[in-house]
């Protein structure tokens, strides 16, 4: 068995190798420290399983697992992060992944069970996703029901606390229309103010607060705490 991890904190990154080593004797095990890099590995080897930190110092995890697919078709991709918020769980449902494990509420013996269950063609996910994804299919309001997907990765944008002009410039769109996709956003979810919004996508994992974190990290409690006054006096314009 080869299995490469992709994770960008060096003290995990090792860790899980020992672990991996411990749970699968024999299996040659491979981490690696970036997004990119972990495409590399995935490329020269094809392995049989990805564990993949969706936090990653070089971008969203997610954004990976279409690369990672296309140099190793027949990897079998477990996702992991620290928190499973509702648009965590809504992306995990839809990407062309195979598992998920949420590090806040499950030990590190839980990736045996996940490893041997994906290898054997079937999907592991943990129980927090299976609580949530329970939850929100019984929610009319919930945004994935009524947010299309480019409204979500818009909804990302703002809730960073981004302005008009600044997420204009980097989506390519004209200003007007960012202007108009947050109107029509906090419209479909009755929300009517700029700092409700922000607290909207932190309360659900589109964004989280700004830095000073190390790359990778995610605020799982309290996001709202973490709010920078000056962006969101900003965010609207």
């Amino acid at each position: 068995m080869t299995i490469i991890i992709i994770e960008g904190f060096q003290f995990i990154r090792e860790a899980l190798v020992l672990a991996f080593e411990r749970l699968f004797p024999g299996a040659a095990v491979q981490g690696a420290s970036t997004g990119a890099e972990g495409v590399r590995f995935c490329q020269a080897i094809e392995p049989d399983v990805v564990l993949l930190n969706l936090a990653l110092p070089d971008g969203n995890g997610f954004d990976f697992v279409e690369k990672l697919k296309g140099v190793a078709p027949s990897s079998r991709i477990v996702a992991v992060a620290a928190c499973a918020r509702e648009y965590t769980v809504s992306r995990v449902l839809r990407a062309n992944i195979h598992g998920f494990i949420d590090q806040a509420e499950q030990p590190l013996s839980v990736l045996e069970e996940a490893v041997w269950k994906v290898m054997a063609g079937g999907r592991y996910f943990s129980p927090s996703v299976v609580r949530l994804h329970n939850l929100t299919k019984r929610d009319p309001g919930y945004f994935a029901k009524v947010l299309s997907d480019h409204e979500q990765e818009l909804l990302a944008l703002f809730g960073e606390g981004l302005t008009n002009q600044e997420i204009a410039w980097r989506t390519q769109l004209a200003c007007g229309t960012v202007r108009n996709h947050r109107c029509n956003i906090m419209n479909k979810l009755g929300i009517h103010s700029t700092l409700e919004l922000i607290r909207f996508a932190m309360r659900k994992g589109f964004a989280q607060p700004p830095g000073p974190w190390p790359p990778g990290l995610v605020v799982a409690h309290e996001p709202e705490r973490y709010l920078p006054a000056y962006r969101v006096s900003a965010a609207g314009k």
